[in-house]
Formats: C-alpha cells, structure tokens, sequence
C-alpha cells in the first residue's frame, strides 16, 4: 500500500494549474467521504474525475492568480517565524542569560539577580479547563458552536462544531495560552476565532497587568516540555493539576517587567495580525478557486 501517488502534467498543460485543480478535487472528494475511518483519494477515484481544462494561457492567468496569495500566505508565515523567532531570543536574553538593562551592576544572588523572584504559575496567572463536549454531536457544520479539541492547537483553528449547549466561561478568546494535556503536550498562544474549549486542554492567562500571556508562554514553556518528557503512565501521558502547580514563574521588578513586556506585547500583537490576515487570504483564495476553475468567473 503507497502513501501517495505522481501526476505528471503533459505539455499543454500548466502544472501550477494542475495543482489547484487537484486540490479542489481533493477537497470534494474528501467530503464526499464523511463518516469514513480515515478518508482518502486514490488513484481510481481521480480517474473516473471529469475535468475541464480552459486553454493553456488561461490556465497560467487563473495559477498566476490564486498563486499570489499564496505567496502572500508563505510570505507571512515566514514574517511569523522570524517574530517567533526574535521573541524567543529576547526572553532568552533576559531570562535565561539575565542580560537585561543594568545587569552590569545587578549583583546575582541565589543564582537569579537582585530584585526578581520565582512565584508559583497559580499566583500570576488563572488556570482553567475545558468543557466535557459529547463527542458523538461533534460536525462541521460551521453554523453551530466551535470546539477547540487538542489536535486543533497546533494549526491554532477548529473545524469541529457541537450543537451542545454550553456555559460561556469555556469560550476562548484571543491570546490565551492553550496547552493539550494528554500525549504530547503541544501549546500555542490561541490566535484563532472564539470557541469553546474541550476537554483535556487547559487554558492559561496572565492576571498580571505586566506580564503578557507572550512573556508567560515562554515562562512555562520549558517546563510543560519537561513534564512531557518525564511523565510516565501506562498508555498515554497526562498532564494534570499537580504538575501545574509545581510550575514557577520569573518575575523581574516592575520597572524592568515593564520594558519586556511592551516588546512582548508588540511581537504578540503583530504575529496576530499576520495570522489573520492569513486567515483572510486563505478564505479568499478558497473562494476563487471553485468559480475560477468552472469558469464562472472570468480571467
């Protein structure tokens, strides 16, 4: 059994153009699979696909089209890296290298400089957990209340929908910090829409006025990473209540606090953007592709 399989576009064709036109099909396809165990496209589903192919300078106007925003969508997950990336390196900076404003003269005592201190996760931030969603009313039927399960961290958006009623103290918003407790225990800092939160997800925020969930998620990162790596159990890992409260945070004086935390915030703030502006392009471009491929809209 392959994984995949090559489609080799002939000359009078535009490959760029191939390549939407499969991922149109691949989508139609799909969801004409719901209910299946684990939906796929095979070689003999494409074959019995008619198709219509405009002529071949069309093709390379309507790839040319949707190929723009997705160069714009690479363009800005590589902005969102390089913020990521600029982030880290500063709290690194501060906090782990303690290279911070006036360090130079900053005696260090008890292995931390003068003037910070540890204070427990619970005492800088609120901790809450996700609803018991009925997972046999789980759809995607987008008209319905948005859960955000565990697999949806990653990709920081649900495609899962309930018709579940809920309490509205379980609906996430932007910035909180959403960390999966069983297996591997992703985390991300939620830029998706608002949703309601599922079970076995916890969610973190900062009740610190300066002290951004950006600055708290690296604060705690390293150590969700060390209990997913020490946390024994006979079948899959769980993250709990006892393994939170043995987390601490480093918190500088105010005056210092503050400073990071506006260079925080704005790298925060502006990854955000990016990613809805993503969301955006991604939503148009879907859009186009039907209309552009069957012709409805003219090029």
């Amino acid at each position: 059994m392959t994984d995949g399989f090559l489609i080799e576009p002939k000359d009078d064709v535009n490959y760029e153009f191939v390549y939407y036109l499969l991922k149109l099909k691949q989508s139609q396809l799909l969801g004409s699979q719901r209910g299946a165990a684990i939906p796929h496209v095979t070689p003999n589903l494409l074959y019995n696909v008619q198709v219509f192919f405009p002529p071949l300078a069309t093709q390379k106007r309507i790839a040319s089209i949707l190929s723009a925003y997705d160069n714009l969508i690479e363009s800005n997950n590589k902005r969102i890296k390089i913020l990521e990336q600029m982030a880290e390196n500063l709290y690194k900076e501060w906090f782990v290298r303690f290279r911070f404003p006036g360090h130079e003269t900053t005696p260090i005592e008890n292995g931390i400089p003068q003037g910070w201190e540890y204070k427990s996760l619970f005492k800088v931030a609120s901790v809450s957990y996700g609803y018991t969603f009925k997972s046999e009313l789980f759809c995607d039927d987008s008209s319905l209340k948005p859960v955000i399960r565990i697999r949806d961290i990653l990709d920081n958006k649900t495609t899962t929908y309930t018709s579940e009623d809920c309490d509205k103290k379980y609906l996430i918003s932007k910035h909180s910090i959403l960390v999966g407790m069983d297996g591997i225990f992703h985390m991300c800092l939620w830029n998706g829409s608002t949703a309601y939160l599922n079970q076995r997800v916890v969610k973190i925020d900062s009740i610190e006025k300066d002290f951004c969930n950006y600055l708290l998620y690296f604060a705690i990162h390293p150590q969700v990473k060390f209990w997913e790596q020490t946390i024994s159990g006979t079948t899959v890992a769980h993250l709990g209540d006892k393994h939170l409260k043995k987390m601490s945070v480093l918190v500088p004086p105010k005056e210092l606090l503050q400073v990071i935390n506006r260079q925080m915030k704005a790298f925060m703030e502006e990854k955000n953007a990016l990613f809805i502006a993503n969301q955006n392009l991604i939503k148009q471009r879907d859009l186009l592709l039907p209309r552009l491929m069957s012709g409805k809209l003219a090029v």
